[in-house]
């Protein structure tokens, strides 16, 4: 009976020592794991802080460009209003030189 015990003590050996190596292999799994967490979450909070300034930068541009709009519709509009004062000048140019040979 010794040596059944002593085979029952071997085998419960092997188990603690697989167990053993079980554990240290998960503890090793989680701490590459608990790594891997931090790298993305540095990750994630570098890329929001990209998109927020990218957005800013969108916006900024976006409001650059309604304030480029505005101006380019106001230009033109002057433009109109100097080519219809033009016409009429050349108009009342050309009636006072028609009048001026009729004289």
């Amino acid at each position: 009976t010794i040596k059944v015990l002593q085979d029952e003590i071997g085998e419960q050996d092997e188990v603690i020592n697989k167990l053993n190596k079980e554990k240290k292999h998960l503890a090793s799994t989680q701490a590459k794991s608990a790594e891997d967490l931090v790298s993305a979450e540095e990750k994630v909070g570098h890329l929001n802080q990209v998109k927020s300034q990218l957005e800013s930068t969108l916006d900024q541009l976006e409001s650059g460009f309604d304030k480029e709009k505005k101006s380019r519709a106001a230009t033109e509009k002057q433009k109109t209003i100097v080519s219809r004062e033009a016409k009429r000048a050349a108009v009342v140019l050309q009636i006072a030189n028609g009048k001026s040979m009729i004289n």
